[in-house]
């Protein structure tokens, strides 16, 4: 096992408590859905849905307490584990609620954090191997999965949950056969790209000193795709004012155009990327900062100045 003990003692604290409540929660649904008669008039799907998003939530904190330099294996496998139990739960509110997308989306995050969970445990065997490579195997043959398929295993969760002509699509691409501009599906799937563009591109970095690599070429076409699928999301609110596509909270519209504006930037229109910064900046200025510090912004710090930031940062 690759672990690490030295995490911040209240953070496991915490964590502790919550799977606490994830635990009563989850023990009151299964109670809720065995009372349940869908025919009596009882939204079992409901119910269905939100167990899975509770798992869903679950995973997500685990997930949370995971980085580059806090590795916890027993961690990994129970948010793994509730990602699982998230899937079951999601298909099955699926079954119930034919034609209901939400059940589709719950299911693209859950499977945005199984694949977070894997990478991380990929960039931690990786670095394993290189710090100490008498302790680990890594083709994988001593039992232990290699680095480089957990990192496939995350990016083909991230396809099949992105791409509506995926032969079996699930998640954010099912959803999106269903209704092709539901804002959440749109999102969720653009996220999908960037991350499979990030991840192409860091092992291309990694593993390639040629520029030409298909890597490369793969890496600049995920981005392309998730700018796309932004660009989308975007006019939606414009196209169709309904309440499918609006997207709610002031914050939650900010964070969609920022996203978006890394998204544009990492596919190269750093056009786009500055306007639509700059009218993020207009509504909360305080977002100079996260432009200074993320290195999605890069390209278009070293452009020019924008927004008050130096080049560079």
């Amino acid at each position: 096992q690759i672990q690490n003990q030295n995490q911040n003692p209240n953070q496991n604290q915490n964590v502790a408590r919550a799977e606490t409540l994830f635990a009563a929660a989850f023990d009151a649904y299964e109670l809720a859905c065995a009372r349940c008669d869908s025919r009596a008039g009882d939204d079992l799907a409901g119910l269905l849905m939100d167990w899975g998003v509770g798992h869903a939530s679950h995973a997500r904190v685990l997930a949370d307490t995971l980085g580059d330099d806090v590795w916890n294996a027993d961690v990994a496998a129970r948010a793994l584990g509730a990602c699982e139990r998230a899937f079951e739960k999601l298909a099955r509110a699926a079954e119930f609620g034919v034609g209901d997308v939400d059940a589709h989306v719950a299911f693209g995050e859950a499977q945005r954090t199984r694949s977070e969970v894997l990478r991380a445990e990929a960039t931690a065997r990786r670095s394993m191997v290189e710090t100490f490579p008498e302790s680990l195997d890594p083709s994988g043959t001593g039992g232990a999965r290699s680095s480089d398929d957990l990192f496939a295993d995350a990016d083909a969760a991230l396809a099949r949950v992105s791409d509506p002509d995926h032969p079996h699509p699930l998640g954010f691409a099912r959803a999106l056969r269903l209704d092709s501009r539901h804002l959440d599906a749109l999102v969720g799937a653009a996220e999908c790209h960037v991350e499979r563009g990030k991840m192409t591109r860091d092992s291309f970095q990694l593993h390639s000193e040629n520029p030409s690599s298909s890597s490369g070429d793969a890496s600049k076409a995920h981005f392309a795709r998730g700018w796309a699928t932004y660009r989308v999301a975007l006019e939606g609110p414009l196209l169709f004012p309904d309440d499918r596509v609006d997207p709610g909270w002031a914050s939650d519209r900010l964070e969609m155009a920022y996203n978006a504006a890394c998204a544009a930037c990492l596919a190269g229109d750093l056009d786009a990327g500055e306007r639509l910064l700059e009218s993020v900046v207009e509504c909360d200025d305080e977002t100079r900062e996260a432009i200074a510090a993320d290195a999605d912004l890069e390209a278009l710090r070293l452009r020019r100045t924008f927004a008050g930031v130096p080049p560079g940062g």
